[in-house]
């Protein structure tokens, strides 16, 4: 139950963009997990 109570809490307050925060949160643990920098990807381009 408590799933539903923060999925229902974060798609009122951030709207569709909610589904992205499932997506970020992974793409976090897999960067984390490999083992890669953990520099801001913008930091490449400046």
């Amino acid at each position: 139950m408590v799933g539903a109570y923060v999925s229902d809490v974060l798609i009122s307050v951030l709207g569709t963009s909610a589904y992205m925060v499932p997506l970020v949160l992974l793409f976090y643990a897999v960067r984390r997990f490999a083992g890669t920098s953990r520099k801001p990807v913008i930091s490449k381009y400046i």
